[in-house]
């Protein structure tokens, strides 16, 4: 299905028949896993480079909030290109705080970063096709053409 790479209890996978990032949060994340989750997401930028676009599924059923210091991390140092993000099994606490991160990040740069949370990863997989089917038709491509020119 794709690769996988393992930081800390975490779990981020390239899905190359999607084009998605699946990110499985398991426990709080700090600042050094939030720094290593964003050089995953950075080598599937450079994958994903034409498109200048990520399309991220987040389960965050297990998580834990996400330090501050590793929040911001992630506000400092996203990657420059547009990001779709989906959580799903998300608690209050969770959203709230996924919420502010989106609110720093569109202060704090000027990239597009949409995102939802939904309620499970049937929901969360149809957003981020959908998400992901508007910008290709943006860009004037198909969803076959991008599987393509990733794997190919």
């Amino acid at each position: 299905m794709g690769e996988t790479t393992r930081i800390g209890r975490h779990e981020v996978r390239y899905e190359a028949d999607t084009g998605f990032i699946h990110i499985a949060n398991d426990g709080t994340t700090d600042e050094v896993e939030a720094a290593a989750i964003l050089d995953t997401l950075g080598r599937y930028a450079d994958v994903n480079s034409k498109d200048d676009a990520l399309f991220i599924i987040a389960d965050v059923r297990k998580s834990s909030p996400v330090t501050p210091k590793a929040r911001n991390v992630y506000v400092r140092r996203m990657p420059a290109c547009e990001t779709y993000v989906v959580l799903f099994g998300a608690p209050i606490v969770i959203r709230v705080v996924f919420k502010l991160l989106v609110k720093a990040l569109s202060v704090t740069s000027p990239r597009k970063f949409v995102s939802d949370a939904v309620v499970d990863e049937a929901e969360a997989r149809r957003w981020l096709t959908e998400q992901r089917r508007a910008y290709l038709a943006r860009k004037g491509r198909s969803s076959g053409e991008q599987r393509h020119k990733m794997t190919g």
